[in-house]
């Protein structure tokens, strides 16, 4: 029950890279959406680096969900 006063950064990075996929997954216009998961994944990288790899998760993702041509994939992971 100490916790439940604070806000620990591994809650929020869990939030924010969980907020990322979230974002990342819906099938809206792929520019702002792939901006808005970038932020969002190195926000979460930033707060707490311990979750690289689910912020890499979340981002290849986002990059591979949508089926598609490679140019595609490739431009939403230079916007990511």
């Amino acid at each position: 029950l100490h916790y439940s006063r604070h806000l620990l950064p591994y809650d929020l990075s869990m939030f924010l890279w969980l907020l990322a996929l979230w974002i990342g997954m819906r099938p809206e216009p792929p520019a702002r959406i792939s901006c808005a998961c970038g932020l969002l994944g190195g926000a979460a990288f930033v707060i707490y680096n311990g979750h690289w790899l689910a912020v890499g998760v979340c981002l290849a993702t986002h990059v591979l969900w949508r089926p598609g041509s490679v140019a595609a994939a490739v431009r939403r992971a230079v916007r990511a």
